[in-house]
């Protein structure tokens, strides 16, 4: 059932319509459905209709799990918008994630700073506005190892794309509630479309011939929340030492970063960028 759908049966049961066939391990999937979706409201009123003792005692932790963190993300702050003025309603456990990997990113891009001078940081904004912070928009940065860079095109001002990259973004995980921060690598424009699963095959082959041990990492054509959407991936979980973890990781991609801008000079000579 897709999410409209379900949403509109969840509110006609709240409106007192459609309720014959709504039992308590009804409601029990429809709160966990809320839970996933981010329905925090739906989810609280709809717990107010499960009868005390009408699920067996795994259902019931698991229904007393969900119900608490729909509660805690519908317990609002308000905070004004710098930018509009609007108010919107962000949470309290949203804005302890945000200050989190905040703090993450800032310490990460120093150590890669510290690391190689020559790195290059896009997106590196200081703060978010409160409507991105509640929505979750923009929490990432761009980076480039020296070379990596000249995959990118911008004319006027406009970037047509982030071109090889490397990027660090914050990721929650909706059926755990756990967060995390991805250290990815895309393939966008200006590489034309026709040759990004070229460049990301190339680079796998390559990589056979590697004596480094990747296998912690995430590689094409399963990388990526998305499965293929990234070259190279791992997720480690946030917390205060999550900056370290990622210089460690990146630290063991010296190969590989040769490597692909080895492949980004072959495809620019090639003409396969816009």
């Amino acid at each position: 059932m897709n999410e409209e759908r379900q949403r509109r049966q969840i509110l006609r049961f709240l409106n007192g319509k459609g309720t014959k066939d709504i039992d308590a391990f009804c409601l029990y999937q429809l709160v966990d459905r809320c839970h996933y979706q981010g329905w925090w409201d739906l989810g609280v009123k709809l717990g107010l209709h499960i009868p005390p003792n009408s699920l067996d005692t795994h259902y019931q932790q698991r229904v007393n799990y969900l119900l608490k963190e729909c509660r805690t993300h519908f317990n609002p702050i308000e905070k004004k918008d710098p930018g509009t003025g609007i108010t919107p309603e962000i949470d309290a456990e949203v804005i302890k994630s945000y200050r989190l990997f905040k703090s993450q990113k800032k310490a990460f891009i120093e150590a890669l700073k510290d690391y190689d001078a020559n790195i290059k940081v896009e997106f590196n904004w200081k703060d978010l506005n409160e409507n991105h912070i509640k929505k979750k928009l923009y929490w990432f940065f761009i980076f480039y190892p020296p070379g990596w860079e000249k995959s990118t095109f911008t004319i006027f001002g406009k970037r047509l794309g982030f071109g090889v990259h490397f990027a660090f973004i914050y990721y929650f995980h909706r059926r755990t509630s756990e967060e995390y921060a991805r250290l990815s690598v895309g393939v966008e424009s200006p590489l034309k479309n026709g040759y990004k699963n070229q460049f990301k095959e190339e680079i796998i082959k390559g990589l056979r011939s590697f004596k480094e041990d990747l296998s912690e990492f995430e590689l094409w054509p399963t990388a990526g929340i998305h499965r293929g959407s990234k070259l190279l991936e791992i997720k480690m979980p946030l917390n205060s030492n999550t900056w370290k973890e990622a210089m460690d990781y990146y630290k063991k991609l010296n190969s590989f970063i040769l490597l692909v801008l080895k492949k980004i000079k072959e495809f620019r000579e090639n003409g396969y960028f816009k």
